[in-house]
């Protein structure tokens, strides 16, 4: 008995789930009746106006913040840099596939997805170089503190930890050991910009390419820098709210460990999550992607009149790195692919839906598919055009007030969008 007692908490010791605080942390500030004006009139924004932002390369400079009070916790730089190559490789739609499933591409609605496929979210990261007045490793401030686990969320911040650095202009990022069960936070776009930036637990850099860690591949930063940039995560606020994300479905709370593709959602419509999207909690090695609607959210945030514009507008920090991500992108554009475009309005709509679709697709087909689905699945349209009818009207007056999922299928090529009736 007293063996097998030992062996199941070697079990439970060695396996801890990553559960991000964001919303914990969005929860505390909240509470500002000012910044829930300021966050409401942001969404709106981003609805009315950020949404036609036109998508362009970014790289952003990042500053961390190293806190320890022990010898082990200083962690070498050479493990920041492991970790920055980590985040720009998911960010550009590199990430190591290890998710592999026989039924990842259909759900159980009969709708294949393409959510598995990596996206270029065209953002990059490099250490701020402060204008070049100052070496790289400047941007790696090590601090030497007498708190060993750091319970209040703004105190590692202040002088008692490592000051923040210019926040208007670098993404600050704080490395500290948190109370036990918590991975770290990010502030959202347009909270109170002295405690602006991210806290991770120190223990998810240490465990970088370590064979005994599930979370070894850097991609709980890469969750915590979508925060940052404006994305919920997918359960949203609380369970089975919105994330404000076009493609994404809704799901009703963090998954762990590592899930089959056709993972079902227990929210209305039941619909099949995306285990392996950043803004999920599962295993490092299940994880591989952001959805186009997750990156378009980003680069809305990034644009002009973006709450994080001028993290790209000063690229003095990240000129080279910026350089040589425009070079490498007009490369890739000598042998393009055949430009398609989605769009619909108005939404929400209560008469009518235009659905707009051209494509330079001819070689491969000579037609398009558009469905349309409702919360629980159930197929409520179904047109097929020719390439050359780019837009299709559909008459939703008598249709239940809902949210709704419209589906393009032209080849290999399928693109989802989500729409609400009223």
């Amino acid at each position: 008995t007293l063996l097998f007692v030992l062996l199941v908490q070697m079990i439970f010791c060695q396996s801890k789930d990553r559960r991000y605080q964001s919303m914990d942390y969005l929860n505390e500030i909240r509470k500002d009746t000012i910044f829930v004006d300021s966050l409401d009139g942001l969404e709106r924004n981003l609805q009315e106006n950020l949404r036609f932002a036109e998508a362009k390369d970014h790289v952003l400079p990042v500053v961390f913040h190293i806190l320890f009070s022990n010898e082990e916790d200083r962690i070498d730089q050479q493990l920041i840099h492991r970790q920055l190559k980590l985040l720009n490789d998911d960010f550009a739609g590199r990430a190591v596939d290890g998710f592999l499933n026989n039924h990842a591409d259909e759900d159980r609605r009969g709708i294949k997805s393409k959510y598995l496929l990596p996206v270029d979210t065209r953002i990059q990261f490099c250490l701020a170089d402060d204008d070049g007045e100052s070496t790289l490793d400047d941007a790696i401030d090590y601090q030497h503190t007498f708190i060993e686990v750091w319970e209040n969320r703004q105190l590692m911040k202040t002088e008692f930890g490592s000051p923040i650095k210019s926040p208007e202009k670098y993404i600050n990022i704080w490395l500290c050991n948190l109370p036990k069960g918590e991975a770290g936070y990010a502030q959202l776009p347009h909270g109170p910009s002295q405690f602006d930036g991210i806290v991770m637990d120190i223990s998810y850099i240490k465990d970088l390419d370590s064979e005994d860690s599930n979370y070894g591949l850097g991609h709980t930063l890469t969750h915590l820098m979508g925060n940052y940039l404006g994305l919920y995560p997918l359960w949203g606020p609380s369970p089975c709210h919105d994330d404000y994300v076009k493609d994404t479905p809704i799901h009703n709370a963090p998954n762990f460990g590592i899930l089959n593709a056709r993972h079902v959602s227990t929210c209305a419509g039941y619909p099949t999550e995306l285990v392996n999207n950043f803004m999920d909690a599962t295993d490092d090695s299940g994880l591989n992607s952001f959805t186009e609607g997750q990156r378009d959210r980003m680069q809305a945030f990034l644009s002009e009149g973006g709450p994080r514009a001028a993290l790209s507008e000063d690229n003095t920090n990240c000129q080279d790195a910026l350089d040589e991500l425009i070079e490498e992108r007009l490369s890739m554009e000598m042998d393009p692919v055949p430009n398609r475009e989605v769009k619909i309005f108005p939404n929400p709509t209560s008469d009518h839906l235009n659905v707009f679709y051209e494509s330079e697709n001819f070689q491969e087909s000579s037609s398009y598919q558009i469905y349309i689905y409702n919360s629980s699945g159930e197929q409520f349209f179904f047109k097929e055009q020719s390439l050359s009818v780019n837009k299709t009207i559909v008459d939703v007056n008598q249709w239940p007030s809902s949210l709704y999922l419209l589906k393009i299928e032209d080849g290999n090529f399928i693109k989802t969008l989500k729409f609400i009736v009223e």
